[in-house]
């Protein structure tokens, strides 16, 4: 969807126009009838406007998508807190000779939402 102001605002008119006029004066405005466009019409509109298809893109393979999924302050903050995590949580307290004090669920949840991001991100639908 479109983010133009112009187009927003004409967006608005033709919405205002519809929901404030009749059905009659709606379809004479569109050039049309409640059977659609006539053969002519259609034609016509082929010809100026080109055929109703969708054009498909090069599809990106799957190394391409989670490098671009990476590219992304998200996944970079997540990074940075994982790292500091891993310092805090787990070397440091290795270092200081206190094992017990190593607490590795921090990392392992942030590199879960990580995980869950990429994959959302990746298969480029809403994660359920």
């Amino acid at each position: 969807m479109t983010t133009n102001p112009k187009t927003l605002k004409k967006m608005n008119e033709q919405i205002i126009f519809c929901a404030t006029n009749s059905t009659k004066l709606i379809l004479q405005a569109l050039n049309t009838s409640f059977t659609g466009l006539s053969e002519q019409a259609i034609k016509e509109h082929r010809n100026l406007y080109g055929n109703n298809k969708i054009v498909h893109g090069k599809k990106l393979s799957l190394t391409k998508r989670i490098a671009n999924a990476f590219i992304n302050p998200f996944t970079a903050i997540l990074f940075c807190l994982a790292i500091v995590s891993i310092f805090t949580d787990i070397i440091i307290p290795i270092m200081q000779n206190s094992p017990d004090d190593v607490n590795p669920v921090t990392v392992i949840i942030i590199l879960t939402m990580v995980y869950i991001w990429l994959f959302a991100f990746c298969s480029r639908k809403p994660f359920r």
